[in-house]
């Protein structure tokens, strides 16, 4: 746990020089973000963006942004659609069952919690996952962060409280959201990713070694 805890600590640091290009990849963000119908495309542009910064600072500038956009335009949708049907039915099951309370109910009341928790959950790299497929797949991204989180739980579970914290907090706050918080919640998503595929790769495991191999290079520019 506690070198998860320094890896966070080391990803952060790593931010604070580049706070000021994040700022304008989330304002990007906020801007495409407006007409609603672009929002998938607005996340790929700014975890395009990002992802470059991180892997390849070299490479990077602001129009990246644009070029993430436009190459995310379509298939963004299979990360957003499946996220909001998932949680629209676990939210639906939620209210209906919240009706009685019979223990039966309760049950089912606590599982549709359950299921949706540990989707969020596995959300926290599916996304940047996606960036280093040729040919972005869903499920090939969630088989991939259920496989980061079984290597490193410590690390995936860090991960996922402190994005959650930094979300809800801006949410209530509404102003770090437009400015600040999407790009660094994507710039702390990606840059543990990168860091829990490094952990990966130095594990010397009898099985699964290529398992292993595969999702290194899964995120390799």
């Amino acid at each position: 746990m506690d070198a998860s805890v320094k890896t966070l600590w080391s990803v952060i640091k790593d931010f604070y020089p580049n706070l000021a290009r994040v700022v304008l990849l989330n304002i990007f963000w906020f801007i495409c973000s407006l007409p609603i119908i672009t929002i998938p495309a607005a996340y790929g542009g700014l975890a395009y963006a990002i992802r470059i910064l991180i892997y390849d600072e070299t490479e990077y500038n602001w129009r990246q942004f644009f070029i993430g956009f436009q190459k995310s335009f379509l298939w963004t949708w299979r990360w957003f659609l499946p996220n909001i049907i998932v949680v629209l039915i676990l939210f639906i099951n939620i209210l209906f069952f919240s009706t009685d309370n019979q223990t039966l109910n309760l049950f089912v009341r606590a599982g549709n919690v359950v299921l949706l928790l540990i989707w969020l959950f596995l959300q926290t790299f599916t996304f940047p996952f996606l960036f280093g497929q040729q040919k972005p797949k869903m499920t090939t991204a969630l088989r991939n962060s259920f496989a980061v989180l079984v290597h490193t739980p410590w690390l995936f579970a860090i991960t996922s409280v402190f994005v959650l914290t930094i979300a809800l907090m801006s949410i209530i706050l509404m102003v770090p959201w437009i400015f600040i918080s999407v790009g660094f919640c994507m710039f702390i998503s990606i840059g543990m990713l990168r860091k829990a595929l490094e952990m990966m790769e130095t594990m010397k495991l009898d099985q699964g070694g290529e398992d292993l191999d595969e999702l290194a290079n899964s995120t390799k520019k």
